[in-house]
């Protein structure tokens, strides 16, 4: 799996079952544990370890004492809650304890008011993998939080919510009529994801508009790949949709049918492109740049990891324009701007999304996960652009009446850039 990337793998061991109330507040307390140390690192590795042995199977008790610098607190109000849903709630015989403990840990991690760090439970985990590998069903968008708001930050091309005309910062106020104020992302998209040939309702408000757009989107499968070649006369166009599972690969390619084409230049196409495996933006930096800082993580420690690119410059040697706009986010962020930065190519488009911090994946029991931030990062020159996004050095709007005939002034510039005489 991948090592260096914003959802960074860390598995968690594996097959403890509930089988009673007591077990059940061990487990509970394990995962707490695990959450609250949840940094990267195997928790066996670093805690002692003791062995009960409680009906149906094993339980691990990792410590007795919380690790140093860690806060503890009185569990005694949980459970007290918990006995009296039990005892007291008008259809107890219902109640589905594993739904509990999930939505403990729902609402634990919401806390944080971060709502990019989040549980995912295992059908909301396989359903976030089946998107990483470029298949799903649902309405082709990726999502974010923009004034604590959930936000298309972008549609995918020629989707079914691109086809109904939803464009990235708008924000999504209902779904199915349910208020989407207060749930986190992965909540929202479970909402909107669902089997093709279905329907989802959606009402909408464009980024800077004051009346709502209801739109009903019927979902569909979505199959793509991360990245395309399509050359305009002697200029090559390659567009990276998502830096997911394949991209690496599916660069490889492009690149080498491109360098074959004999470009007069490159069009590096990242709009719309919400960001996903930073290690794969860094390898593709390396296209480009040589052996040098692309970006740098900046961990609460105050410590600093360096990503430096490791690739052989392929294609250095071409003039470069690289397109952005309100959808370019995260690890496509990190790739535009450390091109800028070693000025090996200008930014044409709209200011980019701002998301400026690492999430990590540390795999739980039961087949769930967190992804949790645990870093930001910076540019080469060490600023952060979280909530701020980049520059483009050359700004140029796609309107909806451009988009609607078919037209593209940004990438209309970048062609004239790099025919223009050198």
């Amino acid at each position: 799996m991948i090592i260096r990337d914003c959802l960074r793998m860390n598995p968690f061991n594996q097959g403890v079952q509930l089988s009673n109330r007591k077990t059940f507040k061990i487990i509970l307390t394990i995962l707490v544990l695990s959450i609250t140390f949840a940094g990267g690192v195997f928790l066996g590795s670093l805690l002692s370890r003791k062995e009960i042995t409680l009906n149906n199977g094993r339980v691990e008790i990792l410590n007795n004492e919380p690790a140093a610098g860690i806060k503890t607190v009185n569990f005694d109000l949980f459970w007290q809650t918990w006995d009296l849903l039990f005892q007291k709630y008008l259809k107890a015989s219902e109640i589905d304890p594993q739904k509990l403990l999930e939505g403990a840990i729902s609402g634990m991690v919401k806390s944080l008011d971060d709502p990019y760090t989040a549980f995912f439970n295992p059908e909301e985990l396989a359903a976030f993998k089946d998107q990483m590998a470029g298949k799903y069903e649902g309405i082709g968008i990726e999502m974010g939080f923009k004034d604590g708001q959930v936000v298309v930050v972008s549609p995918f091309g020629n989707s079914p919510a691109s086809k109904k005309g939803i464009k990235s910062g708008d924000y999504i106020l209902m779904v199915d009529d349910k208020k989407t104020e207060g749930l986190s992302l992965s909540e929202v998209a479970g909402m909107i994801r669902g089997p093709k040939g279905s329907n989802v309702k959606l009402i909408l408000l464009h980024e800077g508009e004051k009346e709502t757009y209801e739109v009903e989107v019927t979902r569909e499968e979505i199959v793509y790949d991360s990245v395309s070649l399509e050359m305009k006369g002697e200029i090559a166009q390659i567009r990276i949709l998502h830096f997911a599972d394949n991209t690496n690969t599916e660069w490889d390619k492009a690149v080498k049918e491109a360098i074959s084409k004999n470009p007069k230049g490159i069009v590096l196409d990242l709009r719309n492109n919400p960001g996903g495996y930073v290690n794969s933006a860094v390898y593709i930096a390396g296209d480009f740049v040589k052996n040098d800082v692309i970006t740098k993580e900046k961990f609460a420690s105050g410590n600093e990891q360096i990503l430096r690119s490791e690739g052989t410059g392929r294609l250095a040697r071409y003039p470069l324009v690289i397109l952005v706009n309100e959808g370019t986010a995260s690890a496509s962020e990190i790739l535009a701007g450390a091109l800028q930065y070693y000025k090996l190519g200008e930014l044409v488009g709209k200011k980019t999304f701002g998301k400026g911090i690492v999430q990590e994946e540390v795999g739980l029991s039961q087949e769930s996960a967190l992804h949790v931030t645990t870093a930001e990062w910076l540019l080469p020159s060490g600023d952060n652009i979280h909530q701020k996004g980049l520059t483009p050095d050359i700004e140029i709007d796609l309107s909806d009446d451009d988009f609607k005939a078919g037209k593209d002034p940004q990438l209309k510039k970048a062609l004239e850039l790099l025919n223009s005489p050198q």
